[in-house]
């Protein structure tokens, strides 16, 4: 399937340590065709082996933009974007994932894209100011099981992603359509 009209969803790493999480986050994005930001400071090289290896052979076609500060990305998108920022429901999550509207009509007819905020796999968002946290729809995926802290952040990349998109393929089925080389 190919989209007909411009990305509606980017994808921002904020402040990514793991190299894996990104090269996988990467190869999710490239397979949604979405774009990839990802915040400074990174935990690692992007010309490490291990980002490229995790993303495959497909690093290079990712569609991905290094900021230097969380403003450098934000200051320009925050009259353009509908912010969502992904967080533990113990953290800052209000909103579940399957109850989550990412495209509310006033966004859909003002035609701004929503950027999935997500935060490093150590401190998450708190790096934020809170008034730029605060702001903003938090959502967050539900765990069944009190033996894990968190989801894997590429994991949980590719659940709101995949999510996020249902809800596009859903209310606007005309905006797409089928690529019989995508199957």
């Amino acid at each position: 399937m190919r989209a007909r009209f411009p990305w509606l969803v980017e994808v921002v790493l904020y402040r990514p340590q793991i190299h894996w999480n990104t090269g996988n986050a990467g190869r999710t994005c490239l397979g949604f065709n979405t774009p990839l930001h990802l915040i400074k400071p990174l935990g690692f090289s992007l010309d490490d082996r291990h980002v490229r290896r995790s993303g495959l052979d497909y690093w290079e076609h990712v569609d991905v933009t290094v900021h230097e500060t969380w403003e450098a990305y934000v200051g320009p998108r925050r009259a353009t974007h509908r912010l969502v920022f992904i967080s533990k429901q113990s953290k800052f999550g209000v909103h579940a994932l399957q109850h989550t509207e990412f495209f509310p009509a006033a966004t859909w007819a003002q035609n701004r894209p929503v950027a999935l905020v997500f935060g490093s796999e150590i401190d998450g968002l708190t790096a934020l100011p809170p008034a730029e946290r605060d702001c903003h729809p938090a959502v967050f995926v539900p765990m069944f099981s009190e033996h894990i802290r968190s989801f894997n952040l590429s994991s949980t990349v590719a659940l709101v992603l995949w999510q996020a998109q249902r809800e596009l393929l859903t209310k606007f089925p005309q905006n797409f359509q089928t690529d019989p080389s995508s199957a």
